[in-house]
């Protein structure tokens, strides 16, 4: 099977799969083997390109020269025993401890 996206105006609006086009749609793969990444309704495709943009997941994010959403304050941190979310409001990563319980 192969997966089709819906383009309008460079927004996808609509995901099908199936065997053919259904007419009008691009084909994209879910692996992002080509077109960069898997279409997502709300992203949108860059015919100059030929990929497919995620949709934007801040406000405050920019895209960079990849093509890839970035935070203003760097990368996902990464440290063992930690979790690490997005805060629009502080602009920042939080970090949450993991606490294992015994049940």
């Amino acid at each position: 099977m192969k997966n089709w996206a819906k383009v309008e105006e460079g927004f996808v609006v609509n995901i099908v799969v199936g065997y053919e086009n259904p007419g009008g749609y691009i084909e994209y793969s879910t692996s992002g083997e080509f077109r960069k990444n898997a279409a997502m309704v709300g992203g949108t495709y860059n015919e100059e390109k030929d990929i497919f943009i995620n949709p934007k997941p801040w406000d405050s994010w920019v895209l960079n020269n990849n093509d890839e959403w970035v935070s203003p304050a760097g990368e996902k941190p990464s440290k063992e025993g930690f979790i690490y979310s997005w805060d629009e409001e502080s602009l920042s990563w939080k970090e949450y401890e993991i606490v294992e319980i015994d049940i």
